[in-house]
């Protein structure tokens, strides 16, 4: 079962590695770290999660063509008397 889990995440690193460092414009196409292969590799359900979410939201719903302007209005942090 494990090995199972960790051929899936092999795969996806592959994939998004060769992605990311082949396909990508500067400055964003640059070599991988030991420490990201290892979370894609390690954690592949949260990245596989993420780039799921980040393609649905480019096809339903995310009609500004500036993904640079996030607002941050809605939240509030909490305060705390000293």
């Amino acid at each position: 079962m494990i090995t199972f889990y960790l051929l899936q995440g092999v795969i996806w690193l592959w994939y998004l590695e060769w992605y990311t460092t082949n396909r990508l414009p500067e400055p964003y196409n640059k070599p991988w770290t030991w420490r990201q292969r290892a979370y894609h590799g390690l954690l592949w359900p949260l990245s596989i999660g993420t780039w799921v979410l980040g393609l649905i939201a480019v096809i339903f719903g995310d009609d500004d063509e500036d993904d640079t302007s996030v607002s941050y209005t809605h939240l509030t942090l909490p305060t705390t008397p000293y």
